[in-house]
């Protein structure tokens, strides 16, 4: 049940957001000049996982009954580098608890 309507694993979810994280540090040091990258390829790695991580985790966060589902798709638009892995941290129980207030 717990990796019910993710189209990946929880493990490769997991990969998905820590890369997606590292990518946007790595792009944000290089615009910062704190390291010496060619930015430009950060930047359109980070866009195109963005967008697949966008897809994933709304797909589940919409397909589960979580609690306070709206607030979350909207963080995840809104805060899409630290949404999805706060919220593989609390999945399990966002979906207990929407469970119990059916």
């Amino acid at each position: 049940m717990p990796n019910q309507y993710f189209k990946v694993s929880v493990q490769t979810a997991w990969g998905l957001a820590l890369a997606q994280f590292i990518l946007f540090a790595l792009s944000l040091a290089s615009r910062l000049s704190i390291i010496d990258f060619e930015p430009a390829s950060f930047n359109s790695l980070f866009v195109m996982l963005s967008v697949i991580i966008t897809i994933v985790f709304a797909n589940d966060m919409i397909a589960n009954r979580i609690i306070n589902k709206w607030v979350w798709v909207f963080s995840l638009i809104v805060l899409n580098t630290i949404t999805p892995i706060v919220y593989l941290i609390q999945r399990e129980k966002l979906i207990r608890l929407g469970k119990k207030l059916k």
